[in-house]
């Protein structure tokens, strides 16, 4: 049980840690596209610089807590797999990895696919 603790602390503080930096940028490229569409929004509904700024507030506000709740759920998810991992033998715990992997090349090469016929499905209107 206390290697579990352990183990789950830890994990919890390579994730904080890895996603620091990854969060900066984030923030900057999530401000680039705000800002890109709060100027759209500005001409097409004729905003108040007084409206820009409350929309902006409300953008910012919610973007943290997607950030707050996309961490927690890392978190949830490594701590599933960590408790997996005392109650599966050795032999389960590979084939469950080897069922993930599989899970993830079909979700990728879906995904790739999909992004092909949307691509084709554009070219076709233009």
């Amino acid at each position: 049980m206390n290697k579990l603790i352990i183990t789950l602390v830890l994990c919890v503080c390579m994730i904080t840690t890895s996603t620091f930096g990854q969060e900066k940028k984030d923030r900057v490229d999530f401000e680039q596209r705000m800002d890109q569409r709060m100027e759209k929004l500005e001409k097409e509904l004729a905003l108040t610089p007084e409206q820009v700024a409350k929309i902006k507030a409300v953008n910012m506000e919610t973007h943290q807590q997607q950030i707050k709740l996309k961490q927690e759920m890392q978190e949830v998810k490594l701590a599933k797999k960590e408790a997996y991992k005392t109650i599966l033998t050795e032999e389960q715990q590979t084939k469950m990895e080897e069922l993930r992997s599989a899970k993830k090349s079909e979700t990728k090469r879906h995904c790739s696919e999909s992004k092909g016929q949307q691509k084709h499905h554009h070219k076709k209107k233009k």
